[in-house]
């Protein structure tokens, strides 16, 4: 984001800086300013109406990866499978 707002002139003023999620979403909603986070920090905040979610894009925006981790030498389970499919369903809906 630094090197958008650099190559764009934007001086940001900065009230405050967190690397928690939750402290980040607690100073948005307690109108302190914006925050950047993706979409899964916030979804819950979203569907409730309490924060509005406005996807970047621009070719110098960096793509988010989410990732499911696990154990290399076990097999994941059907429940991993269905948790899996729920994520992807949930993000494609409401991700653009």
């Amino acid at each position: 984001m630094v090197g958008i707002m650099d190559a764009r002139r934007i001086i940001p003023d900065v009230a405050a800086r967190a690397n928690n999620v939750q402290m980040i979403i607690s100073l948005v909603t307690g109108g302190i300013g914006i925050g950047f986070l993706s979409y899964l920090d916030v979804m819950s905040e979203v569907m409730r109406g309490e924060l509005a979610f406005v996807p970047l894009v621009g070719t110098h925006v960096p793509h988010l990866t989410l990732a499911l981790v696990h154990d290399r030498t076990r097999q994941l389970s059907r429940t991993t499978h269905v948790v899996e499919n729920i994520i992807e369903d949930i993000m494609s809906r409401h991700v653009a």
